[in-house]
Parts: C-alpha cells; structure tokens; sequence
C-alpha cells in the first residue's frame, strides 16, 4: 500500500533523478485511486493558461494528450476558474460552486466530449506559482465509482504540491549547480575526478576523462579506480579510504601517492581533497564525498604512442615496449616498468627491430623518438 511518506519520499527521490518523475506521480496517482495524473508548467497568458512544459503524465495515451493539446485545452472549464483562484484546490464541484451555478461540469462539451470517453469522471487538482511567469498544475482523475474527492483528500493534495513545487526547485538548483561544477571542473588543467561513499566515480573532467581511456596511469573498472601499474593500487587504495574515513580524512589532505607510467614517461601524483565533513553531502548528485586530483600527467604521451602505433602498425604491447625503449631505458628497466620479463621485452625489441627496419637498439631508440617529436 502507498503511504503519504512513500509519496513524499519519491517526488524528492525524482528531485535529484528526473527519470524518476513517472514513477514519483505513478505513486501519488495510486495513493489517491485515481486511473490518470499529470504534472506540467503553464505559462500565465492574458485570459488564460498555457501548457509549455509536461514534467510527467501518468494514465493518458497518447491520442488523448494529442487532442487535448489540439482542441480540448481551449475548453477546459478549469481554465478560468483557475485564473480566478491560483492556489487553492479544485474539484468539478469547486467549479461549479465558484461559477455560482452557471456551469455544469457534466454538460460542458469539454467533460462530453474528452473527459467521459477515458472512463474518468472525477478530478482535484492545484495550480502554485512556479515562478514569476510560470505556473505548476497538477490534478489526478478517477472512475464515477471511485466517488468524489473528500476535503481531507483536497487538504492532502494542497500538502503533495507544496512539496511538488519544492521538489522542482531543488531539482533546478542541483542542474545549475551541476553545470556550474563542470564549467569549473573543465577549467582545471590536472585530471580531476569526484567519487562517492562506494568509492566509485562520479564525475570526471575532461583531462580525467583522457586519462582513463589512455590508461598510462590509471584507468577505470567498473566504476572503480585501478592503478595501471599494480604495485600502485594498495597505496591508492588506502589514500581514497582513507579520505573516505571522517575521523582521519582531514589528515591525508597531505599526502600524495606516485602512479608511475606504464610507457616510463612522468610519473604522475594523486592528492585528495576530503569533502563529505564540510558538505554533507556533497556536489548536485548528492553522493560525491571526494575529490581526487591526478597532476604531472604527460599530456602528450597518449598522441604520441597513436602515431608510433599507426606508423609502425604496432601492437599494443610492442607500443608500450617502445615507449619505453624511445626514452633510452633497457630492456630490463623497460621489464621493471611494465612488471614483465626480460625475456618477454626482448621478444618484443625483436619485433620493433623488424617493423621499424632497424638492427640495434640505438638506432631503434633515436628513430622511436625522432617519429614522436614529430
């Protein structure tokens, strides 16, 4: 059974979720037995209202919302006597007592002729200010055998569309503020990620973004943050936890944690910024509690492996032995670099020596790093 709580509970879950919205009027449509609801912003013309945004409809076809908007809108009785009386609840009986008799709702082409045909005979609905200009409806239709809406069911809905329209405003805030985050993340130069309780990422920027699908450093598993090089992965695990921990987080602001490049370029740090203590919690989505910053990146590590590997038709590990070998390294600091072998890397240097035309490792290297430079 749908309680007023579970109603409440999910307009503000869809506050912060717009997908939610069918699901959040879903509940409240149930909760009144009604067969159809809708929420929408009207835009306060001279005479009247006008439809400019539907938030979400619950129970209407179609067809239905097609001929409304098309003809039926012009007719609706609501229309006028809404503009007479903005916040208060209606109901087919409320009209017909504010028009004093001069309007039958049963006898209105409106109720003939769109309403009756969907099996719907009774309504409450609200109109509340949404904003200078625009007005938040909402109203909820039910079968003649569900029965008219009772006074404490008008008040229970006056209760549902404050929290409707305050539901709306903390959704628009969070979306500016989240286009404000990302404008600021953006103009950050270093790789700049957000992660939630769980761990896992929330946002990225763009040089966040570069960095994971390289992968030089890190790169990103299911949501999860995983160091290229794995003798990396515990300190940068016990970094984020502890971040993650109130009682020491303030403490790891810090500290740094190396990530070396899997190519043998610039190693890379990773610091934290521990946010859930001062912003509780924190950022638009409501679920980010760190910031983690990845700086010393070489931003032009990933173009140049893409032009050896086309140049030379590479593979992807024959691209990162190159990488390594193009900066002078041996072969066993190239091993040391990529957690591999000796033998392995030899077998690949073997390999670069036939698909680059070359003969000593030298050679190979000045070439490798003459085509990169380029």
């Amino acid at each position: 059974m749908t309680t007023i709580d579970r109603v409440i509970d999910g307009i503000y879950e869809a506050s912060a979720r717009p997908g939610a919205w069918e699901s959040a009027i879903g509940a409240v449509t149930e909760f009144f037995h009604a067969a159809s609801g809708v929420l929408y912003v009207e835009e306060r013309d001279i005479d009247r209202f006008r439809l400019l945004e539907p938030i979400s409809i619950v129970g209407f076809g179609p067809s239905a919302i097609a001929s409304y908007l098309g003809y039926y809108d012009a007719l609706n009785p609501f229309n006028s006597c809404a503009m007479q009386s903005e916040s208060g609840v209606l109901t087919e009986a409320s009209l017909e007592a504010q028009q004093r008799g001069t309007v039958c709702f049963e006898e209105t082409e409106y109720y003939r002729d769109w309403v009756r045909p969907q099996g719907i005979r009774h309504v409450v609905g609200q109109r509340l200010r949404f904003s200078e200009d625009k007005i938040l409806t909402v109203n909820f239709w039910r079968p003649a055998d569900a029965g008219f809406y009772s006074e404490e069911e008008m008040g229970t809905l006056e209760r549902i569309s404050r929290h409707l329209n305050r539901a709306l405003d903390i959704g628009a805030r969070l979306c500016t503020a989240q286009a404000e985050m990302e404008t600021v993340l953006e103009r950050i130069p270093s790789a700049v990620l957000t992660l939630g309780r769980d761990g896992r990422v929330r946002q990225a920027n763009a040089a966040a973004d570069e960095m994971l699908a390289s992968g030089t450093v890190l790169r990103s598993d299911g949501g999860r943050l995983r160091a290229t090089i794995v003798q990396d992965q515990a300190p940068l695990d016990r970094l984020i936890a502890a971040a993650l921990d109130p009682r020491i987080a303030s403490s790891v602001e810090s500290a740094r944690v190396t990530l070396r490049n899997r190519n043998g370029g610039p190693r890379a740090s990773a610091r934290v910024v521990a946010v859930s203590e001062r912003f509780d919690p924190f950022a638009p989505d409501r679920a980010a509690c760190v910031v983690l910053m990845v700086e010393g990146l070489g931003k032009d590590e990933g173009k140049i492996e893409a032009r050896l590997r086309r140049r030379f038709g590479l593979t992807p590990m024959q691209t990162r032995v190159a990488m390594q070998l193009r900066q002078g390294r041996s072969v066993a600091e190239a091993a040391d670099a990529l957690d591999l072998s000796s033998a392995t890397v030899r077998t690949h240097l073997k390999a670069l020596f036939a698909c680059t035309g070359t003969n000593r490792q030298t050679e190979l290297a000045l070439l490798l790093h003459g085509e990169g430079e380029r």
